[in-house]
């Protein structure tokens, strides 16, 4: 953290599918989970789960010379 700080790094925002996101993130499992969990409970059947409601979002961490970083 100290050094994405001391880099002045900053945060883009950016809204995905639930398609796309799992092919960006198909190597992490959890991830994958959470975006599953999201997905089933948009099924109307009263269940919740505490997954972001709506679209799902993807913050890239960007350098300072536009660089995103992975």
């Amino acid at each position: 953290m100290q050094r994405i700080v001391k880099e002045r790094q900053r945060f883009v925002r950016r809204a995905v599918t639930d398609e796309q996101a799992r092919a960006e993130l198909a190597d992490q499992p959890y991830k994958l989970e959470l975006i599953g969990l999201k997905s089933s409970s948009n099924a109307d059947d009263g269940s919740s789960v505490e997954v972001g409601a709506g679209e799902l979002t993807i913050y890239d961490n960007v350098r300072r010379n536009g660089e995103v970083r992975l």
